[in-house]
């Protein structure tokens, strides 16, 4: 039950831009989900067809639609819906395309209902944890890039809301990075050392292989996150992690743009991405920390049964753990 009667317990707001099929199917799905409780707003980012033509009024009574005046990009669009949310316990910010399940709101529920103090809960990962500190929630998510991917991926996200308003200016800040929603929980965990996070393998769709982002556009713009701890604050071993892994992504999204743009490869972009990696600070020398996890990313990438091996040893690697 809602601690604040006054305010829902969960707000689901999500984002979308041209894909009509994708956000009504979304929405009926969602529709005979929703309680007395449960808020659903869509957010169209001035869809050449309006999302409003595509539901009938009994349906669009049951749930808000909010359409932008002009197209203000997907990361400012996202936060909206995260900025909707802040007025509820918890908030959900799916995309549009990740297929939910008929009963997805009634798996997040359960989990608010036995984790009532967590601040994110992490749907669809590889194995299921409590995470008490910001240490331990760096370790976890800078540990490998599908750990990173699982916080990435906004479908697999449950926010605690009503307890993170003071944050909602660094989600903002970074949200040109595409991974805002990560520094939002990273942002209250610099002030709130001792928070639980919850990572689950209990999923919430069908998962399915992140598409959309250009690779190299999504390099660049994680440069932004390596200031957001100062330089002149003490490096700690999971903040080492998590910086470590971000330098693999970024390689590993390299990678991708050649595999992709093999008769046109960017050489000038890619020339000067490894540049400023080879400027940072703090995780100089990832290519010798880092070996295994650029051995695979170079077998994915390359080699047809590649994928085959990196998830085996991915799944190896977590038994391990």
């Amino acid at each position: 039950m809602s601690l604040h009667n006054k305010i829902p317990l969960l707000t689901i707001a999500i984002p979308t831009y041209n894909r009509p099929q994708a956000i009504q199917r979304q929405v009926r799905i969602l529709l005979p989900q929703l309680t007395h409780e449960i808020k659903l707003i869509v957010y169209d980012n001035t869809s050449p067809i309006c999302v409003e033509s595509l539901f009938t009024d009994s349906e669009k009574q049951k749930f808000t639609i909010c359409r932008n005046p002009v197209n203000i990009g997907a990361e400012a669009n996202i936060c909206r819906c995260f900025e909707a949310c802040c007025n509820s316990e918890w908030g959900y910010v799916p995309g549009d395309d990740d297929e939910l399940y008929p009963d997805t709101v009634k798996r997040i529920l359960s989990q608010i209902q036995q984790y009532p103090s967590a601040i994110f809960i992490n749907f669809g990962c590889k194995k299921t944890e409590v995470l008490q500190t910001e240490e331990a929630y760096l370790l976890a998510i800078g540990r490998d890039i599908q750990s990173f991917s699982d916080a990435l991926w906004l479908s697999k996200g449950v926010y605690h809301t009503i307890l993170m308003h003071e944050n909602y200016y660094d989600l903002n800040c970074f949200s040109n990075t595409f991974m805002g929603q990560i520094i939002f929980t990273m942002s209250y965990l610099k002030k709130n050392k001792n928070a639980p996070i919850v990572r689950l393998e209990t999923k919430l769709f069908d998962s399915a292989i992140p598409g959309g982002w250009d690779p190299l556009i999504f390099a660049k713009k994680l440069f932004s996150v390596y200031n957001f701890w100062s330089y002149a604050e003490k490096k700690q071993k999971g903040q080492k992690c998590f910086l470590a892994n971000l330098v693999c992504v970024q390689i590993g999204c390299i990678f991708n743009a050649i595999r992709k743009k093999r008769k046109e490869i960017p050489v000038g972009e890619i020339r000067i991405i490894l540049k400023q990696l080879f400027c940072l600070k703090n995780p100089v020398g990832c290519f010798i920390k880092r070996p295994l996890i650029m051995s695979l990313i170079i077998l994915y990438t390359y080699f047809p049964f590649g994928k085959t091996i990196v998830m085996s040893a991915l799944e190896l690697y977590h038994k391990i753990k």
